[in-house]
């Protein structure tokens, strides 16, 4: 899609205590002018497999809260795809 890009293990500061990159990526291929850095990722895909279920879905809650527009769960042992929802 033109003005987007793709990244994989795209590392952000989701909040003071986070610092982490999301497996993939999709986001605004520009700088944002009311931070003067990259945008955040509008789209963002955990790979849970090994991590287990309770760890993704804590990192897919920070990038949610921060703003992340949508988060995706690809469920490797149950060969699924889920979104996180922001409620």
């Amino acid at each position: 899609m033109p003005g987007y890009e793709s990244a994989v293990d795209l590392k952000t500061r989701f909040d003071q205590e986070s610092d982490f990159a999301s497996d993939a990526a999709v986001l605004k291929k520009s700088i944002d002018p009311a931070t003067g850095t990259r945008y955040l990722e509008e789209l963002a895909f955990e790979i849970v497999d090994k991590q287990g279920p309770g760890k993704a879905a804590q990192k897919a809650k920070r990038m949610i809260r921060r703003g992340v527009r949508r988060v995706f769960g690809v469920f490797v042992k149950k060969q699924q795809v889920a979104e996180w929802s922001k409620t």
